[in-house]
């Protein structure tokens, strides 16, 4: 979703017909079942205060630059990848039925031409709402470019599996930040990275920071300390507590940073075949230079961990 090849789809747009009847090599279709009623659902999909929280697939920041969900207007923003590359995009809403479906093109800079169009259907399922991504390429090479070269269905799945965990956190409060990863590893290796010394040391903190202390007793009840280090040999020490622990379910815990305010957790892990989805809930700190780095911290943390299991 954040790669592109050369455009070439014309500025013309095509009919929601001509879209829904399109021939199968040209298209990528996603699909999952959320749960969240479709009023909430759409609600992520046309706020870009939301947004932002769950766009992209693995490993990517988003960040809206302006957004006129109208018919005929306009959503900018850029996608960071972890490697620091920044993928400008666009979508320009081209038909908006509430709650039902929303008809898009997409593209990268502004003087460029689309180089899809996407279709998002909302239908109510049991269990919540189902999600229908349908982007339509102008040539079957172009999709298999996308999809061969790109991964973009495999990005498909990963946007759709991010915006699921997301809701799972603005269900419960809409507060705390909310972090989903899919991790293409078993719950039971996800967890032991989780649940152990030597298995938090691998991958726990940002990209630039090691953890040279890491002492826990994994119970209900027991304590944590631990200590980040940066790059310029700054050490951070926070500790906590263990909550509740659920194995290979959830994981809860409060950690003391220093803010004089306690941060709680909580850890996710849904089992989806071989593949395990991440979902942190987390309340943010009043602190402002603590809420800043919380996100990027995090997402950080995930891509490292994701890179330990999947080996």
């Amino acid at each position: 979703m954040a790669a592109h090849p050369a455009p070439s789809v014309p500025a013309s747009s095509p009919s929601l017909e001509d879209l829904m009847d399109a021939a199968p090599e040209r298209c990528m279709v996603v699909e999952r079942v959320v749960r969240a009623p479709r009023a909430l659902v759409w609600q992520t999909w046309t706020d870009d205060a939301h947004l932002d929280k769950w766009w992209g697939p693995n490993g990517f920041l988003n960040e809206t630059h302006s957004f006129d969900f109208r018919l005929g207007g306009r959503w900018r923003y850029t996608m960071h990848a972890e490697d620091g590359t920044d993928f400008p995009n666009w979508i320009e809403y081209l038909d908006i039925v509430a709650e039902e479906r929303m008809v898009y093109a997409h593209g990268a800079e502004d003087d460029e031409p689309a180089w899809f169009f996407g279709v998002v259907t909302f239908e109510d399922a049991q269990g919540g709402t189902k999600v229908t991504m349908r982007s339509v390429f102008p040539s079957a090479a172009m999709r298999e470019e996308v999809v061969n070269k790109y991964k973009a269905d495999r990005g498909g799945h990963e946007t759709l599996a991010c915006l699921a965990g997301y809701l799972m956190g603005v269900a419960q409060d809409p507060r705390p930040m909310t972090l989903s990863r899919l991790v293409y590893a078993p719950v039971d290796k996800v967890w032991t990275a989780w649940s152990t010394e030597s298995g938090l040391r691998s991958w726990w903190g940002p990209r630039d920071m090691t953890l040279p202390g890491c002492e826990i007793d994994f119970r209900v009840g027991g304590a944590y300390r631990m200590t980040m280090r940066g790059a310029d040999g700054t050490e951070y020490p926070f500790h906590g507590t263990y909550k509740d622990i659920v194995k290979n379910e959830r994981i809860v815990f409060d950690a003391d940073i220093g803010a004089g305010e306690p941060i709680l957790t909580t850890v996710t892990f849904i089992p989806e075949g071989d593949r395990t989805r991440l979902v942190v809930n987390q309340t943010v700190p009043r602190d402002k230079n603590a809420a800043a780095g919380q996100q990027v911290g995090w997402n950080g943390s995930l891509a490292k961990l994701a890179e330990m299991v999947e080996s």
